[in-house]
Parts: C-alpha cells; structure tokens; sequence
C-alpha cells in the first residue's frame, strides 16, 4: 500500500520528481524544520543539498493529481460522525513583517490588546483523523485576501471544494 502510495505522490510530481520525493521523506521524518538546506542532512534526502533549492525553483506539483491521491489514500480511521465526514477549517494569521515586499499583505489583530501584526491569513480545508488529536489531513489551502471576510471566505471555498467531491467527483 505505501508502494503504490509512493508512486502516486511521485505521479503528481512533474520536472525533479525525484528531489521532490526526497523533500517529502525529510519533510516527514524531521522532528524539526529550520530551514529548507536543513532538509538535506537527512538520511532520506539521498541527492545533493542543492537539490532542494532546484525543486523550489524548478519543480512541479500537480495539485489536482496530489489531491486525488490524499482522497483515494485517507486513514480508514478517519472521523465520521453519524454517517459523515467530519471536516475542519482553520484561518491562521501568519505575521511576516520583515517581509516588506509580500504582495497582498494584510494586517491583523490576535486580541483586543494586541498589537497590529503584517501577514497573511491562510484558510485550510482538513479531513478530520481522530477524534480527540490534532491529526489531520489537508485537503486544499488558500491565503485570504486582507480585507475579505475571512468566515464567510472559508465557508464559501469549502462548499465548492464539497461540490465538487460530492457532486461532480470527475473532477477529482
């Protein structure tokens, strides 16, 4: 199962699929990330260090592929609640202040008190895994604009994405 898992990932993959199966075996191993370079010193990571900066600049996802792969592929254990799929959204700030020329930045407040923070906002769409964990598999992402309402953005997006899973699955 992990075989053909594999090698549907690296299906998906398009120019340097090889590195890029490599960053996805360090990137999952790593107990810690500091930096891409980083990566390289793992076991898994069988190429040269400079591999990973080539399939950042140089490789190729094809999410729509990717995506029917994590669909074919979820965990049988995965939440179901009378009969449903259980799904999440989460819309987390990211600040980037040093980030100056970040287009579509935005700002944003995490309290009453808080101070004005530069970032984006990022809205994820997760299958929930189990209940009572934080484990959970993404299933699309987008970065909200900095003055759309970020609730009903989310909610919006996750009705097409559903639309499209439930109602015209040939796309998936």
């Amino acid at each position: 199962m992990i075989n053909r898992f594999r090698r549907e990932v690296y299906q998906s993959l398009q120019q340097r699929a090889d590195a890029g199966l490599d960053l996805v075996d360090a990137l999952t191993s790593a107990p810690v990330v500091e930096s891409p370079v980083g990566l390289s010193e793992s076991p898994l990571f069988r190429r040269e260090f400079s591999s990973v900066y080539d399939f950042l600049k140089s490789g190729r996802i094809l999410y729509y592929l990717l995506r029917k792969v994590l669909l074919r592929n979820q965990p049988p254990e995965a939440e179901i609640i009378a009969g449903y799929e259980v799904y999440a959204v989460d819309c987390t700030k990211e600040p980037a202040p040093e980030a100056e020329t970040l287009p579509d930045r935005g700002q944003s407040k995490k309290g009453r008190y808080a101070l004005t923070e530069v970032g984006h906002v990022y809205s994820w769409l997760v299958r929930l895994v189990a209940s009572g964990t934080s484990w959970c598999m993404p299933l699309t992402f987008a970065v909200c604009q900095p003055k759309a309402r970020i609730v009903r953005s989310a909610a919006n997006r996750s009705q097409r994405w559903l639309h499209r899973r439930v109602i015209a699955p040939r796309w998936w």
